[in-house]
């Protein structure tokens, strides 16, 4: 066996990775929504695994951060320059992570399970 073929069959997993303790409630919500589609599609494994934790999180971040500049003062610039700063970078972390699935977001900012595209074709728009 080669040593590509040892680590492909040491990073196969058997049953769906649990989600972290430490994920926010909208983190979470969207672990439970976006884990069991990608592990059916076989499209989950130890590494994989690792980058839907930072997805998942960084859509918690998101999602923290929108609620706050929807209840931000409008006249604290410096409050909302940070937090549109921070929902920025999250989003778009969120993109490359749901590319690497072979997925876009959706509108809402979140992996866009309707519309699976091929990893190869996601490897291609990452890589421009």
């Amino acid at each position: 066996m080669t040593r590509r073929a040892d680590v492909l069959k040491l990073s196969k997993i058997q049953t769906m990775p649990k989600p972290r303790k430490f994920f926010s409630v909208a983190a979470r919500e969207e672990w439970d929504r976006v884990a069991p589609k990608l592990f059916s599609m076989a499209r989950l494994d130890l590494l994989s695994s690792i980058s839907l934790e930072m997805y998942c999180s960084s859509y918690g971040d998101f999602v923290e951060t929108t609620k706050e500049l929807s209840h931000c003062d409008p006249t604290d610039k410096a409050k909302i320059r940070i937090f549109r700063s921070i929902q920025k970078r999250s989003r778009r972390f969120c993109g490359g992570c749901a590319l690497g699935f072979g997925f876009r977001l959706d509108a809402a900012g979140r992996m866009n399970l309707e519309k699976p595209m091929s990893l190869t074709a996601a490897a291609n728009i990452l890589h421009q």
